[in-house]
């Protein structure tokens, strides 16, 4: 049985306004995160601070209110800080920055239509924004309208062809399309761009696996470990296509380190049961 990951289970808070992107990440790749944040916390309580005090001093300063809510943003506190945009927006309803990190809160807090309504309403007057069609995708497909999510990581890349995150997510959108020969496309270029991300190797290994290359998904799935030795699901696909393979050994070794890994992980626990229970027989 293969694990599947399409990029959009878990989605990292950060802001434009320090020239970071919104990009999905994976689960191992948000504990990762999550140690360098830890050790960011204490400057972003301060920044809140600092700017929760200049707004009190100067309400009527619309950069004041945009500092603080993206100060709020990294805290994940996304309800507060789509409080700050809108303060924003009411001094100045063209703040093109407010508007889309007004869209950003309210995706994190699930509520996608207001999301794309947001993003919708500065759109026209900004077609040549790569980032504002990246978050407008990611919208899209986090509401199961993949054929327009598709349309918008196109229009992502053709405005910024070398984003490695929007290639990946495109790729994963046209996978779940059963395109899997034009995922496999875009997680290669994406790879060109990011040959270091252990996710995009994974999301290949399940591409060209699909279309029946298993030393070609094994290779893949061995560099997304080797990058990533705690990846548990690259584990268990490894197990998989060495299982189809004939290796059991190695097979039952995978499943063993991902079970390791994650001693709660019900399908590497069952593949591993299975595969044993017929080597027995």
């Amino acid at each position: 049985m293969w694990v599947g990951s399409d990029g959009l289970d878990a989605v990292a808070a950060v802001w434009s306004v320090l020239g970071k992107r919104s990009l999905p990440v994976f689960l191992a790749a948000a504990l990762a995160l999550g140690i360098v944040t830890h050790g960011r916390n204490s400057d972003y309580r301060s920044d809140v601070s600092i700017w929760a005090d200049t707004v009190s001093r100067r309400p009527s300063n619309p950069r004041a209110h945009l500092a603080l809510g993206n100060s709020l943003a990294l805290q994940e506190r996304n309800e507060e800080a789509a409080k700050q945009f809108e303060a924003t927006l009411a001094i100045d309803p063209g703040d093109f920055q407010a508007r889309r990190n007004l869209g950003l809160a309210l995706y994190h807090m699930g509520r996608i239509d207001e999301a794309l309504a947001e993003y919708r309403s500065i759109a026209q007057p900004n077609p040549d924004s790569a980032p504002l069609h990246y978050d407008m995708a990611l919208a899209l497909d986090r509401a199961g309208r993949t054929d327009e999510a598709i349309a918008e990581y196109g229009r992502a890349l053709a405005i910024d062809p070398a984003d490695p995150e929007a290639r990946n997510n495109l790729g994963s959108a046209l996978y779940r399309k059963d395109r899997v020969a034009d995922a496999a496309i875009q997680y290669g270029i994406a790879l060109a761009l990011k040959p270091d991300s252990a996710q995009i190797h994974f999301n290949l290994g399940m591409a060209v696996a699909r279309m029946g290359g298993r030393e070609k998904a094994a290779a893949q799935y061995r560099e997304a470990i080797r990058l990533d030795p705690g990846y548990a699901e690259a584990h268990v696909n490894l197990g998989g296509v060495l299982a189809d393979s004939g290796d059991d050994a190695g097979a039952i070794a995978e499943y063993e380190e991902a079970l390791r890994i994650r001693p709660g992980y019900a399908l590497a626990r069952e593949d591993l049961a299975e595969l044993k229970a017929r080597a027995a027989r």
